[in-house]
């Protein structure tokens, strides 16, 4: 047993040395601060973002308070507050008139100034989130769960409040549910519900946009009979232009998909804008067969739907019903459907729709507010693809509700058929940002970008919850894009933003041409130097694409940036010293129209001085009559009579002792 011990022991010393030197190892680094010179604060300004009138001003140690102030007033500046903490720091305002820029000159100029610089703002390091002023928002734990709704878990949603940093829609994307109807004057819905214009200002009794169905303007109802029992239809009625909820299960639906987002009442749908078109397949007590279905699966496909929210469904499968899916299949339409409310695995015993075998369809399963499958859900690993949020859902209601006893606009409903719709939802988002994506990418991109649970590990294909903000940021491009002209060459820089890229594509192109692409680069790039036969006096556009193995993104226009090319500055200016009191000086010429060259000198003690002219395609200089062991900075511009180029690179040059 001793000699157990003292192994132990022996390894403990062992450890606690490793652990000495692990930590001793940083004395060893050292941190060389980089020159401040009047220069090095401006090449900061197009940097960040900064206040506009003010400058953070430190004195050298030593300065008189009564010559700090003169040196205020001498520009005009007002005193906002002294640092009680940082050394000689003063935060001063500026006059009106007076740019940031020559403020920073003229401080930087007295010598007892060691720095003017600018008051830059800084933020939090992450993605912030939109949050709607939708009255019952705080409600919608599904969009974003906080922990306290139903004792749910903090974090357990679909990203929305992020998503929505991307897109929050868009009113050209169509997006059809086949359900009991719509309600199409609830105030939180009827400006996101799809118009068919033509029928709505046509001719009443006439087929205006000829689609074979007249005075369809807000959509269709394809229901032939309200109330059925096992010997048949009760109650057959004439199907007609009039997609009214008469029974409240199609309005909650479309107000998950799209309620009309940060308008101060009710809820929001995943999407703020949409179209959202209304075809009644299923009676006031919910129920519709197969001929009416497919009739409305048809007539949203032939109107333009990008998705098809499917929220219901049933046992046994009919050519009818499977005729009308791969309709939709044929023409690229995206087909979500409830995987039904009955614990019953679809792989065994499937439902329709949602179980045929067609690649446009999404199979949706039920989560609650601590991310856990629901147990009354349907689930499926091979013909069930995701979750979705299922009870507790708040949504809109037809407004007919609120003259019953206990209810109004809004309701809490549960199942499959409240799930489909956030991925409906997220699908309208995605096709909103991704202008050129097909059904199959929307479809790769909803169900590769899950949050995977422990809870559907086994019971769903992707093993996870939609999230919105992963699937939406996956290929986000830049939408920061900087340019710069440097010398001959235009500096792009960016934030990388997405967090699924393989590939950064870079493009350019010139006023009436079409873009060119310019390099393929790798993931995480965030800045490219174009150096590819820029042009003096052209305006160039650049934008930034992504691409992965799903697909590759538009180039949105929002995003792009463009910059025009004065002079070329000039490039690679070399100092190098002749002798205790001369300099030569040599640069290359990129410009092509320049009148000459200006050269520019300090010393350290304040800005740089125009020193010499000299002529076009003169591409060297000897400065003379200077102090011996002495260091100076140089830089050169071309100029015509159009102004001057932006400087060249600073070269830095001392003289000899002797």
């Amino acid at each position: 047993m001793r000699k157990y011990f003292c192994i132990l022991i022996c390894l403990l010393i062992a450890l606690s040395g490793a652990w000495a030197y692990a930590g001793n190892s940083s004395e060893n680094i050292t941190v060389t601060r980089p020159k401040i010179t009047v220069d090095s604060i401006l090449g900061e300004l197009d940097k960040g973002k900064y206040v506009k009138a003010e400058l953070l001003v430190k004195f050298k140690p030593g300065t008189l308070q009564q010559k700090s102030q003169a040196i205020h007033q001498t520009i005009g500046a007002k005193i906002i507050k002294k640092s009680a903490i940082l050394e000689n720091v003063e935060r001063i305002k500026l006059p009106t008139g007076v740019s940031l820029k020559d403020a920073i000159i003229q401080y930087m100029s007295d010598p007892a100034v060691e720095y003017a610089s600018p008051v830059f703002i800084r933020k939090a390091a992450g993605i912030s989130g939109m949050m709607p002023d939708d009255q019952f928002f705080r409600d919608q734990w599904a969009l974003r769960n906080i922990g306290k709704y139903a004792y749910g878990t903090k974090g357990a949603d679909i990203d929305a409040i992020y998503a929505w940093r991307v897109s929050t829609g868009n009113y050209g994307i169509v997006i059809a549910v086949i359900d009991t109807g719509i309600d199409y004057t609830h105030p939180d819905l009827a400006s996101n519900l799809w118009r068919n214009y033509p029928e709505c200002y046509g001719v009443a009794g006439v087929d205006d946009d000829g689609n074979g169905f007249i005075d369809d303007c807000t959509g269709w109802n394809f229901v032939k009979c309200e109330e059925w029992d096992v010997s048949g239809c009760l109650y057959p009625t004439t199907e007609d232009n009039n997609p009214m909820d008469y029974n409240g299960h199609g309005t909650h639906v479309a107000g998950i998909i799209g309620a009309i987002g940060h308008n101060g009442i009710g809820v929001t749908g995943v999407m703020w804008r949409a179209k959202i078109m209304p075809v009644r397949v299923l009676n006031q007590y919910g129920e519709g067969d197969d001929s009416d279905i497919a009739e409305g699966i048809k007539y949203a496909v032939d109107n333009g739907a990008k998705v098809i929210n499917a929220s219901l469904g049933g046992y046994g499968t009919s050519p009818v019903l499977e005729e009308a899916m791969s309709y939709a299949y044929s023409h690229g339409v995206l087909f979500v459907a409830a995987a039904g409310n009955e614990s019953n695995n679809n792989d065994i015993n499937p439902v329709y729709p949602a179980s045929y075998p067609y690649p446009n369809i999404i199979s949706v399963a039920a989560t609650d507010q601590d991310d856990r499958r629901v147990p009354f859900s349907n689930f499926g690993y091979s013909s069930v693809h995701v979750g979705a949020p299922g009870v507790y859902v708040i949504s809109t209601v037809p407004t007919w509700w609120a003259d019953y006893y206990g209810y109004g606009y809004l309701e809490h409903f549960a199942g499959t058929s409240m799930a489909a719709p956030h991925v409906s939802g997220l699908a309208g988002l995605l096709y909103s940002y991704y202008i050129n994506f097909d059904y199959s990418k929307i479809k790769n991109m909803i169900l590769t970008y899950v949050d995977v649970l422990p809870t559907l590990d086994g019971w769903v294909s992707s093993r996870g919850r939609i999230n919105a903000f992963s699937a939406m940021s996956a290929l986000w491009e830049p939408f920061d894009l900087k340019l710069k002209i440097k010398g001959s060459y235009v500096e792009l820089k960016w934030t990388d933003v997405a967090h699924a890229e393989k590939n950064t594509i870079i493009e350019r192109k010139t006023e009436g041409g079409a873009y060119v692409t310019l390099a393929t680069l790798g993931a995480n790039v965030t800045s490219y130097t174009d150096t590819y036969g820029i042009t003096e006096g052209v305006k160039y556009t650049y934008r930034v694409r992504l691409k992965n193995q799903i697909g590759e993104t538009p180039g949105h226009p929002d995003n792009e940036r463009s910059i025009s090319t004065g002079l070329i500055a000039p490039s690679g200016l070399k100092a190098t010293a002749l002798s205790k009191s001369k300099v030569k000086l040599t640069w290359f010429d990129g410009s092509g129209s320049e009148k000459g060259f200006k050269i520019y000198r300090h010393d350290g003690t304040g800005s740089y001085m125009h020193i010499k002219t000299v002529g076009r395609n003169v591409t060297s200089y000897t400065d003379k009559k200077l102090a011996a062991g002495t260091k100076y900075w140089y830089q050169v511009k071309a100029y015509n009579d159009s102004g001057d180029s932006e400087p060249s690179n600073e070269a830095e040059v001392t003289t000899s002792a002797k």
